[in-house]
């Protein structure tokens, strides 16, 4: 016949204390197959470890807490795990049980349990991890730990510790640290995003050189013609003394010169502008993104380091005027 709950006391004189037999609390409702079944593995639990068969215990009360996690399960769970040297682990269970301890429970069994929580994170590192973004994967010396945000401590044997944090979208890092037992390190983890590819900046960039140089050629070409055309206009008005010799009977004979240069000059300069002005927005825009893409983290905003910038265009004879930051 089972005991009535309290403190089982142990055989062994190394072992003062096998923590809570079952309340009928703890297991409120045993119609439900989880919460039976978790009574069950924790009366084995319980059984196994007044055997002093911690290492089979261990296993009862794990399979128990995967199936009701209760307060009693997380002390026994823990007791056993400081017996199988296991400080780290059971750090834990005996911070879930001393944070989820009753009200109404009895405070000497508090006490005990507060100090054997109190021992054991004397024996490891404590860690209060912090990372972005939300959601992301933290795992400690291998073992997935959870997912951001993180509610409670983390504990590690003491020593090197690593600290690894994973999300979709954004590059993993890790961390290594060396913390002694009984010592407490807050970590902070920002992910990062992955670097911008490059390859859009270098194509919208190439095109607008290119058209750069076709509409400076074209430009060129149309001011030639056009100083041309001025020159041999001031010449016949020169030999003739009259600005409208080229609509005479008989015009002079460099007014068909006149006329094909005058017409390519007017033919090639509105592309011309176009082009330098279409080259020039191009060859800003592919220089933004490539700033934005080169940025590192942590640089200043989009507004200070955006890149070429053009504001305006002014067109002349005499050239263009490209007004701007680059």
């Amino acid at each position: 016949m089972r005991a009535p709950c309290g403190w089982r006391w142990a055989a062994h004189a190394a072992l003062p204390l096998i923590l809570l037999c079952t309340p009928s609390s703890a297991f409120a409702d045993n119609t439900k197959s989880p919460a039976k079944a978790a009574k069950e593995l924790y009366d084995q639990g319980v059984d196994l470890a007044g055997q002093q068969k911690f290492d089979l215990a261990e296993w009862k009360f794990r399979d128990a807490w995967a199936l009701q996690q209760t307060y009693d399960i997380a002390a026994n769970l823990g007791e056993i795990l400081m017996q199988l040297k296991k400080p780290h682990e059971a750090a834990f269970y005996l911070g879930f049980a001393v944070n989820h301890y009753p009200a109404s429970g009895k405070q000497e069994k508090r006490d005990w349990l507060e100090g054997r929580y109190k021992e054991a994170k004397s024996l490891v590192a404590t860690l209060i991890i912090g990372a972005n973004p939300a959601g992301a994967e933290v795992s400690v010396n291998k073992k997935v730990i959870g997912k951001v945000p993180l509610a409670d401590e983390v504990y590690a044997p003491a020593g090197e510790v690593t600290i690894e944090v994973t999300a979709p979208d954004f590059l993993p890092t890790s961390q290594k640290l060396n913390i002694g037992a009984g010592k407490t390190e807050r970590v902070q983890i920002d992910l990062l995003p992955p670097p911008r590819a490059v390859w859009p900046a270098m194509v919208v960039g190439g095109v607008g050189v290119a058209t750069l140089v076709a509409g400076l050629g074209m430009y060129l070409v149309s001011t030639a013609k056009y100083d041309e055309s001025r020159a041999l206009y001031d010449g016949i008005v020169n030999d003739t003394q009259n600005s409208q010799h080229c609509r005479q009977p008989n015009p002079n004979p460099n007014c068909e010169a006149l006329k094909s240069a005058a017409q390519t000059s007017d033919a090639l300069f509105g592309p011309g502008v176009g082009l330098l002005i279409g080259g020039a927005v191009l060859t800003g825009l592919g220089g933004a993104y490539l700033g934005i893409a080169l940025k590192p983290a942590g640089a200043p905003s989009p507004a200070a380091s955006r890149g070429p910038t053009l504001n305006a265009v002014f067109v002349r004879r005499s050239g263009v005027v490209l007004q701007g930051s680059f």
